[in-house]
Protein backbone atom coordinates (compact mmCIF):
# COMPACT_ATOMS: atom_id res chain seq x y z
CA UNK A 1 0.00 0.00 0.00
CA UNK A 2 1.14 3.77 -0.72
CA UNK A 3 1.66 6.03 2.17
CA UNK A 4 0.12 9.99 0.82
CA UNK A 5 0.30 13.43 2.53
CA UNK A 6 -3.20 14.76 2.09
CA UNK A 7 -4.83 18.36 2.46
CA UNK A 8 -8.49 19.11 3.49
CA UNK A 9 -10.41 19.05 0.95
CA UNK A 10 -10.37 15.40 -0.24
CA UNK A 11 -10.62 14.40 3.18
CA UNK A 12 -13.82 16.49 4.28
CA UNK A 13 -15.52 15.97 0.56
CA UNK A 14 -15.49 12.17 0.94
CA UNK A 15 -16.07 12.18 4.68
CA UNK A 16 -19.01 14.27 4.08
CA UNK A 17 -20.35 11.55 2.21
CA UNK A 18 -19.46 8.81 3.82
CA UNK A 19 -16.70 7.47 1.60
CA UNK A 20 -13.75 8.91 3.48
CA UNK A 21 -12.82 4.83 3.34
CA UNK A 22 -12.41 4.90 -0.06
CA UNK A 23 -8.87 7.17 0.75
CA UNK A 24 -8.09 4.21 3.16
CA UNK A 25 -8.43 1.29 0.53
CA UNK A 26 -6.84 3.13 -2.06
CA UNK A 27 -3.44 4.45 -0.22
CA UNK A 28 -3.54 2.44 2.63
CA UNK A 29 -1.86 5.22 5.53
CA UNK A 30 -2.50 8.99 4.68
CA UNK A 31 -0.17 11.28 6.48
CA UNK A 32 -1.67 14.77 7.08
CA UNK A 33 0.41 18.08 8.21
CA UNK A 34 -0.32 19.30 12.19
CA UNK A 35 -2.43 22.42 10.42
CA UNK A 36 -4.41 20.49 7.95
CA UNK A 37 -5.51 18.45 11.23
CA UNK A 38 -6.11 21.83 13.10
CA UNK A 39 -8.30 22.96 9.67
CA UNK A 40 -10.45 19.81 9.97
CA UNK A 41 -11.10 19.43 13.50
CA UNK A 42 -10.18 21.89 15.75
CA UNK A 43 -11.71 24.82 13.27
CA UNK A 44 -14.43 22.74 11.72
CA UNK A 45 -15.73 21.13 14.75
CA UNK A 46 -19.66 21.58 13.37
CA UNK A 47 -19.06 20.51 9.74
CA UNK A 48 -19.93 16.74 8.42
CA UNK A 49 -17.10 14.55 8.51
CA UNK A 50 -15.39 15.75 11.56
CA UNK A 51 -16.04 12.84 13.20
CA UNK A 52 -15.07 10.86 10.54
CA UNK A 53 -11.41 11.60 10.19
CA UNK A 54 -11.04 11.41 13.92
CA UNK A 55 -12.33 7.84 13.86
CA UNK A 56 -9.59 7.29 11.00
CA UNK A 57 -7.45 9.46 13.40
CA UNK A 58 -7.91 6.95 16.20
CA UNK A 59 -8.14 3.65 14.43
CA UNK A 60 -4.41 4.53 13.08
CA UNK A 61 -4.68 5.23 9.49
CA UNK A 62 -4.59 8.95 9.54
CA UNK A 63 -1.39 10.39 11.20
CA UNK A 64 -0.22 13.76 12.24
CA UNK A 65 3.28 14.85 10.56
CA UNK A 66 5.31 17.45 10.17
CA UNK A 67 6.78 18.01 6.99
CA UNK A 68 10.06 17.59 6.52
CA UNK A 69 12.24 19.86 3.85
CA UNK A 70 15.21 17.71 3.77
Amino acid sequence: MLVVVSDSSPLMNLAGIDRLYLVHEQFGEVIIPPSVWDEIVLNSDTLPGVSEVRKAYDAGWISIARPDNT
